[in-house]
């Protein structure tokens, strides 16, 4: 999760990032903001909407069309932004994880068993995995 020194520090990176390369630059290609979680990290990019890595953004958002005609300004409109979407993100992802414990916290033993049950289901209906016990007759896993 972010915290408030990670969300200036990622934001401040980004804008100096648009201030080098000029921010008309990306107002044309209806680029996305993307925040990826990395093994060292995070880091917010630029990415084309049709790039097979947005699909492994963490969050991600629309780069604003419009934008101030002056340099500092579209810096401070672009960081101020960019600071809110990842605040919004970090709060949602806090009420939904405590949300989720509460719930599960409320669910007997069998209720979850029966929970994680429909979950595998999802998954191999969704993905197409194999159940554990594919292949054995007897629905044995030796």
């Amino acid at each position: 999760m972010l915290n408030d020194e990670q969300i200036k520090v990622l934001t401040n990176h980004f804008v100096k990032m648009c201030k080098g390369f000029g921010f008309d630059m990306f107002r044309s290609c209806g680029s996305q903001i993307a925040l990826f979680h990395q093994e060292d990290g995070w880091s917010i990019e630029l990415v084309e909407p049709t790039n097979l890595r947005l699909k492994n953004a963490t969050m991600h958002f629309d780069y604003p069309l419009v934008l101030p005609e002056d340099e500092w300004d579209a810096a401070i409109e672009l960081a101020g932004l960019i600071s809110i979407r990842l605040h919004d993100w970090m709060n949602r992802s806090k009420i939904g994880k405590a949300a989720g414990k509460a719930s599960a916290s409320k669910l007997t033993p069998e209720q979850r068993r029966e929970r994680a049950k429909k979950a595998v289901a999802a998954r191999i209906a969704k993905y197409g995995q194999k159940t554990g016990n594919a292949g054995k007759a007897d629905g044995s896993r030796h």
